[in-house]
């Protein structure tokens, strides 16, 4: 992973490019120290922030956004499944099945996470601690 792409500038830079209801949004590799500092980066920059966490993959997808209103971290504000159902959608995107893949946030990691900036951002060494210390 580039590291520039990681920083709380990059970050500014993709919110300051997104439309008035735009969403930003992330692949990341969760279970390293990498992860929890990039999403203490991303929520620096972006007053929303919603985690997916994808079956059997080790991913999660973060959604984030640039307003506060209306809330879209508590999914008793999102909409029903069947108001979003369009025919078009019809087999192609499963939102039940999304909307179970929702994640809690783990407050107690990010709290603990190192913010990334332009001036710090030591991907691969966050990304490798957990590996390179686990015993086998």
């Amino acid at each position: 992973m580039p590291p520039h792409l990681k920083t709380e500038e990059f970050y500014r830079e993709c919110a300051a490019r997104l439309s008035e209801h735009g969403v930003f949004v992330s692949n990341l590799h969760a279970g390293n120290e990498l992860y929890y500092s990039d999403l203490k980066t991303i929520r620096a920059v972006f007053p929303q922030v919603v985690l997916f966490a994808t079956a059997n993959s080790g991913n999660v997808i973060a959604c984030a956004v640039n307003y506060r209103e209306p809330a879209i971290t508590d999914p008793a504000n999102w909409p029903a499944v069947a108001a979003l159902q369009q025919p078009v959608m019809t087999g192609r995107l499963d939102l039940a099945a999304i909307r179970r893949e929702l994640a809690e946030w783990p407050d107690a990691y990010v709290a603990r996470a190192r913010l990334l900036t332009d001036d710090f951002a030591p991907v691969e060494f966050l990304n490798t601690v957990k590996a390179n210390n686990t015993l086998k």
